[in-house]
């Protein structure tokens, strides 16, 4: 008989921790092992530290929470470990909630992601959560894996979370990839824009006081799906792979607006804010504010690294040539029409950017230029005919995580910035 110190109250479908890995994973074994919905289990206590040293999997058939044990004085989970995951989540079209935690590092460190997401449909929300270093590999979170599945997903919501990384060559704060990426599914299946079919990451705040030249935001490849909203940013650039740069698809859709950018730190290299290489998007009625230089050559930049002279020797068997491979693969301003690649143009309005050398946007980075044309391939002052942008906030917000829920047909329309008012663009106090 194994021994355990969690509590169990079936009526309430509630579980108390010690805060322990053993002890909380014999508790979330135990509620999904009762198959019901809305089992909550809570873990250790309010400000508590508990050092786990093996990786926690939730694998859960009905929607579950688990949470830690106050949203104010969050518990701190330490990840001394070199599993995959410190913590794993893989469902089927049922909603697992992590929340109200704080998340960091011991001596060692997950080989991915310290919060991995996998699963299929809208399958997580994470909330009230916040992430203090990065894993091996430099992720804070992974969204979806290598893999052939040919099943949507997985999507859901980052919300209210911060993640401050403290310098260092920092990869990914947030790393997405659809399933399906192995046979090209993602690339068959129809738009899905302003709908719940995309991992949304809303008014969150990325704060990185000495930036890498590598940092992304949320970055992407493998036919991902993105919503990038209402987030306070400092000194990290937006940016997602193309075909094969992350030997893998291109990413296929993002929606960035109502974003606040400050950037401050004067040693950045980045020549930019925000990098598309693939597939389509929006880009509306974001602000960036700065104190720093920056180098920035522009803000925007799009390229198809395999007619670049630049990047096609590194990732691609031959240059390609414009027209004659006019549309390269899952370049810029391509999308999903009627179940296969085609026409969908990035559409870019309403951003308020400061002026650089460049301009706002340069499409192309040399040979590839001519792959991305104004007026076909992307347009830089125009809203997309017929979008409307995801009822705000996010519907699991409405429902608690419980259910994606149902959202109106007819929500606020792209307006001005509604900035959130529970974020800092800085390191947290006492951090």
């Amino acid at each position: 008989m194994t021994c355990h110190a969690y509590q169990a109250n079936n009526t309430a479908k509630t579980v108390l921790t010690d805060g322990s890995y053993s002890d909380t994973s014999q508790a979330v074994g135990y509620a999904i092992g009762q198959g019901q919905d809305g089992w909550v289990v809570t873990v250790g206590g309010a400000g508590g530290t508990y050092v786990w040293t093996n990786g926690l999997v939730i694998g859960a058939n009905n929607p579950i929470t688990i949470q830690g044990a106050s949203p104010t004085s969050r518990p701190t989970i330490i990840f001394n470990t070199t599993v995959i995951a410190g913590i794993y989540s893989g469902s089927a079209n049922v909603v697992t909630t992590i929340k109200d935690f704080i998340f960091n590092v011991g001596a060692n460190k997950p080989s991915t992601g310290l919060v991995s997401i996998g699963g299929s449909g809208v399958c997580f929300r994470v909330t009230n959560c916040k992430f203090l270093n990065a894993s091996q590999a430099n992720f804070g979170m992974t969204v979806g894996s290598i893999n052939s599945a040919a099943t949507p997903g997985p999507f859901g919501l980052v919300d209210h979370c911060q993640f401050y990384f403290p310098g260092g060559p920092v990869y990914n704060y947030i790393q997405a990839r659809a399933n399906g990426n192995v046979t090209g599914y993602p690339w068959t299946q129809p738009m899905s824009w302003g709908t719940i079919n995309s991992v949304v990451v809303e008014n969150c705040a990325f704060s990185q006081p000495s930036a890498a030249p590598i940092s992304g935001l949320v970055e992407a490849d493998g036919g991902a799906r993105l919503t990038i909203r209402y987030n306070t940013i400092t000194n990290i650039p937006e940016s997602t792979h193309g075909l094969n740069s992350g030997a893998h698809l291109s990413t296929l859709q993002v929606e960035c607006y109502e974003n606040q950018w400050m950037l401050n730190d004067t040693n950045n290299t980045m020549s930019y804010v925000y990098l598309q290489r693939g597939g389509t998007g929006v880009i509306w009625s974001n602000t960036i504010s700065t104190t720093s230089s920056w180098n920035m050559s522009s803000v925007c930049q799009f390229w198809v690294e395999a007619a670049s002279s630049q990047w096609q020797v590194e990732w691609f068997p031959r240059q390609l040539i414009y027209p004659a491979d006019y549309p390269a693969t899952q370049q810029i301003g391509q999308g999903v029409v009627n179940g296969a690649q085609g026409l969908v143009p990035i559409y870019a309005w309403g951003n308020n950017f400061p002026g650089t050398y460049w301009g706002s946007f340069i499409l192309g980075m040399n040979t590839d230029a001519p792959f991305i044309q104004q007026g076909r391939d992307i347009y830089t002052n125009s809203p997309m005919p017929g979008y409307t942008a995801l009822v705000y906030p996010h519907p699991l917000v409405a429902s608690g995580g419980t259910s994606p829920g149902s959202f109106p047909t007819n929500p606020p329309t792209n307006g001005a910035i509604i900035p959130p008012t529970d974020l800092q663009a800085h390191p947290p106090s006492g951090q």
